[in-house]
Formats: structure tokens, sequence, C-alpha cells
């Protein structure tokens, strides 16, 4: 073996101490030795260059990495006579990889638990703007079923008393009426419990007609009788893929923060639509050019000023007294649309 001064650097042996010895012989880890002798015959054999990385203890106990680039050693007929070599040690740029690679999972832990965290938030902010939102919907229908159990219970002291009498002709008609309110607050209560039931995000190809006219009625309760409410249906709508609960819990906002800028009463109008664009028009929120499913909700109420507009769709920002309003509901639309 023939050494340069740099193999003085790199391994603390001056040249003449490497003239006519092997790997085996100088370096104190033998597995080591018997390695790098193994890559430099099948280079030789194989008559091609290589570049690859060497693990080498130093003589100071520590280990280093070396990048070694070898190829064989040709005389002027062109035979194999050798090996020539050049290494750089490159410990220090592989312990700085690992560092990065160990950094990078860190920080992607991190950003994974960060946005874990976040869904966390978001769904607890859904979840309590919807109580809100079933909060103002029972409190809407709470009449409504009152109305239905004295109606039950009307019926029922009727059929006593004609039973009384022995007038059992009229009986039937009595419990008639009382099963129809059975069922129709049946259909109350199985409505109420689907819209505020808990359910995590699964969009759904959906018929978006079909599904504003089954909120309809429970809409019109809750907005109360002084106001108009009507669904203007499009014509063979394109289906969506949407989220049921998220686009109901939507609707209603919209149209319970329609009512309350209708203190006298009004109107509110749900509309349907397919809308194709030619241009990109909101690039940010997905509005590219192409078909669309238009939902719109309008009403005939005083509006919002510029500072209102401003500030409308920020969490917690209501214009409602304290206690009136949590302040969710159009940004939780917004971060839905």
């Amino acid at each position: 073996m023939v050494a340069n001064r740099g193999t003085e650097t790199l391994i603390g042996k001056p040249p003449e101490f490497f003239i006519g010895k092997t790997d085996m012989d100088f370096l104190e880890d033998k597995d080591q030795a018997r390695i790098i002798m193994q890559t430099d015959r099948r280079i030789m054999d194989n008559n091609t260059s290589e570049q690859i990385e060497e693990q080498v203890n130093l003589p100071d106990g520590s280990a280093a990495t070396f990048l070694s680039t070898k190829a064989p050693l040709l005389n002027d007929d062109g035979e194999v006579i050798g090996l020539i070599g050049s290494s750089i040690d490159v410990t220090a740029r592989k312990q700085a990889e690992v560092a990065v690679k160990e950094l990078n999972q860190t920080l992607e832990q991190r950003i994974e638990q960060a946005i874990h965290e976040r869904e966390q938030v978001e769904d607890a902010l859904r979840h309590a703007q919807k109580m809100d939102a079933v909060g103002q919907l029972t409190g809407g229908i709470a009449h409504d079923f009152n109305n239905l159990l004295a109606g039950i219970s009307g019926s029922l002291e009727m059929i006593q008393t004609r039973m009384a009498q022995g007038r059992l002709a009229d009986v039937d008609k009595y419990v008639s009426v009382a099963q129809g309110a059975v069922r129709r607050a049946a259909s109350l209560t199985h409505r109420l419990l689907a819209f505020s039931r808990r359910q995590t995000l699964s969009p759904e190809v959906t018929n978006v007609n079909t599904l504003i006219h089954g909120m309809e009625e429970l809409i019109g309760r809750t907005v109360g009788p002084s106001i108009e409410l009507q669904v203007v249906a499009g014509d063979e709508v394109w289906p969506a893929l949407i989220d049921h609960a998220q686009l109901e819990n939507s609707l209603l906002n919209l149209c319970l923060n329609a009512r309350d800028a209708m203190p006298n009463g009004g109107r509110i109008i749900i509309e349907t639509s397919n809308a194709s664009l030619d241009e990109c028009i909101d690039p940010d929120h997905g509005i590219t050019a192409g078909d669309h499913l238009s939902i719109r909700v309008t009403d005939t109420g005083t509006g919002m000023s510029p500072e209102t507009v401003a500030k409308a769709f920020e969490p917690f920002f209501t214009t409602k007294p304290i206690g009136a309003g949590t302040g969710l509901g159009l940004s939780m639309v917004y971060g839905f649309v």
C-alpha cells in the first residue's frame, strides 16, 4: 500500500507507515479490514470503479465514516495490477444527516399532534355550535309538542267520556285523532334527534333538494309563524358530495340569523340551482371554472353594516345580547363552505 499526506490527517499515520502493508496489518478492527479488502478485491475483479461509504475506527478510538472512491489500477496492457482510491472523512456530514432526520421526525410528530388537536377543537366547536342551534330548535318547537299532547289528552278524555256513557260509535274517530298526533310527535322527535346526533364528517353523494325539503318543516317551526319560508328548488340540480349534518347545520344557522334580522317578520328564501363557470372566481376557496351546485339563502331583513360584515365570520363574534348566542354559527358555516 502507498499513501499520501492526506492519509496522515485521516488516520493519524505518516505515508511511510503504510508502505508494504494491507488493511489487515494496520486496522485494529479486523472485521472492518476484512470488509474493506473484500470490497477492493471485488472492484479489481470486476474492473469497475465504485464510490462507497466505509466505517473505520480511528486510532483515538472514535468511529469515522469515509466516503471512498476506488478504481482498478491498470498497466500499459490494460491489465489490473492494483487499486487506486481517495477518501474523505464525512463523519460530521453523516452525523448532521442523522440529526436532521431525527429533527424531521420530531417535527412531523409535532405537526401530526397539532393537526389532531386542531381537529379536536374544530369538532368541539362544531358540536357546541350545533348544540346552540338544537337549543333554539327545541325552544321553537316546544309549543308544537304541547299542542300535540293537548290533542292526545283531549282525545283520550273524549274516549273515556264516550265509554262511560256507552257511546262507542265515535271512539274510533278519537283514537284515530290521537294516533295521528302521536305520529306527528314521533316524526318531529326523530328529525330533532337526527339533527342533534353528534357525527364525524362523512361526505356522501347527496340530492340537495331532497335534503332541504326534509328540513323544511323543522326550519319553519324554528323561525316561527311570523317568518314566511320559501324553498325554490332548481330543476334537475346536480348531486353534491357533501356531509349531510354539516349542510343541515349550515342551513339552519343561516335561517336563524335571517330570523334574528327580521324581528317584525319577513321572508326567507332557500334556492338551489346549477351553475357553470367559464373562469375561476375564487381559487382560494375551490370555486374554480366548471360545474357547481349553488345554494343561496336570502331574507328581507335589515342587513349588516360594513363593520359587522368584516367580522361576521369570526368565531365568537355576535351582535346578540350576552347569553343569546355563541357567535359560532356563521364561522362554522364559513369553515364548512
